[in-house]
């Protein structure tokens, strides 16, 4: 294991060796950025407890008006060794937080190189934060997440309550309803006519999800990793097995691995790219980056953010959309699926993977992006190489409350 530390001194400032400095740290993120001074305690135990021995944390110190920067690597070839007496080191993190709310930390896994798209069957996610936090309530909670999910359900009408922001913590584990509400307003996740088909619609949309990260080689997302570990401890114990980790390609790298290929993209763009495709937009996208031929089919996904409602449920919805791939594939064999298509993306991709064995592909909304559909988000996006009569600008500000998402990040 490798302990990275960067950082900015003042004249207060010592180098930290002890794992109990390490932890502290780790602890006053949790606290600061999401978590409840118990939660971080939580996160911690889980985190320690299920350490790679090659995966890699790095800290970042900031102490204002200061331009020195040094670093300190520290290597351990014992996981055990380092945490040992984790308890009372636990102890001490906590009781030094409330003091010490400039000290940020990221954590990243060590990456094994780029995917490289080649049709080999598998099935490669980009974890969604929002989606993260409902399963790990669902997992760790599942009367609660229920009780909490039958009281967002009864009171759907009242707009005001489903965005009103969380009182303490964005995404807190704590605030069940706020997370089922992110769900619905941000991800896609949609009620029932009644509880019983809401509460089944999010018992199959956690088990997709969750074999969908359990089976996938995961894309790292930065900053998301406090909200992944209870997740991953649940898998752990559930397979024994660690996740692997891979960055996702370079766009350059992303366009050469579709050479040849046939692809099946579900996203709610999916007549303008086709419509782009067919007249040959799509690769003549930018003015010095070269793209080459390759077939696309796609299948309209469903905006069903709230209060938006295509049908009777989530669950509705995605079936509508499996049977929509099974079609699909009886037409012809892809080799590469991807989805574009918030909470129903990596369900969809595990139901692609599992069903027809195809190379399965999510990393959620930038995909979109990558076939030449123009948002807020990626308004910058190679702006400088993009031959703009070629790109189509997002018309997703045609649903109720899109705008809302994100500070309008996809219209």
């Amino acid at each position: 294991m490798k302990l990275h530390f960067t950082f900015r001194p003042n004249a207060s400032t010592t180098i930290l060796h002890e794992p109990a400095d390490i932890l502290f740290n780790l602890a006053s993120f949790c606290s600061s950025d999401g978590c409840s001074a118990t939660e971080a305690i939580s996160q911690l135990e889980v985190a320690c407890q299920y350490l790679h021995p090659n995966d890699s944390f790095v800290f970042t110190y900031d102490a204002l008006n200061d331009d020195i920067i040094s670093s300190l690597d520290i290597l351990q070839s014992e996981r055990i060794a380092i945490y040992e007496n984790l308890n009372t080191l636990l102890t001490r993190c906590i009781s030094f937080c409330a003091g010490r709310k400039q000290e940020k930390v990221t954590w990243t896994p060590n990456q094994f190189g780029h995917a490289a798209f080649d049709g080999t069957p598998s099935l490669l996610v980009r974890w969604g934060i929002v989606e993260l936090r409902v399963l790990d309530n669902f997992l760790h909670a599942p009367n609660q997440c229920f009780s909490a999910l039958r009281s967002v359900s009864e009171n759907l009408s009242d707009e005001q309550a489903m965005y009103f922001p969380n009182r303490a913590h964005w995404l807190s584990s704590e605030d069940f309803e706020f997370n089922l509400k992110a769900l619905m307003t941000n991800a896609g996740f949609y009620a029932g006519n009644s509880f019983r088909h809401t509460k089944e619609a999010l018992v199959e949309w956690a088990y997709h999800y969750l074999h969908g990260v359990s089976d996938g080689i995961l894309f790292p997302v930065p900053g998301g990793y406090p909200f992944f570990f209870g997740t991953k401890q649940t898998i752990y114990n559930w397979t024994k097995a660690r996740p692997n980790y891979l960055n996702f390609p370079t766009p350059e790298s992303f366009y050469i691995s579709l050479s040849e290929k046939s692809i099946l993209l579900v996203t709610p763009f999916a007549e303008q790219i086709q419509s782009a495709f067919s007249e040959n937009k799509t690769f003549q996208l930018y003015k010095d980056l070269a793209i080459p031929n390759f077939r696309i089919k796609t299948i309209k996904a469903p905006i069903s953010t709230y209060p938006n409602r295509p049908g009777s449920s989530w669950l509705e919805s995605f079936r509508q959309l499996t049977a929509q791939i099974d079609y699909a594939f009886k037409q012809e064999r892809f080799d590469l699926f991807f989805a574009a298509a918030g909470c129903y993306g990596i369900p969809l991709c595990h139901y692609a993977f599992k069903t027809f064995g195809c190379m399965s592909i999510y990393y959620g909304n930038h995909i979109n992006t990558l076939f030449g559909i123009l948002q807020r988000c990626s308004d910058d996006f190679m702006k400088s190489s993009r031959i703009e009569e070629n790109w189509v600008h997002s018309d997703l500000s045609k649903f109720a409350n899109v705008d809302r998402i994100d500070d309008g990040r996809y219209i």
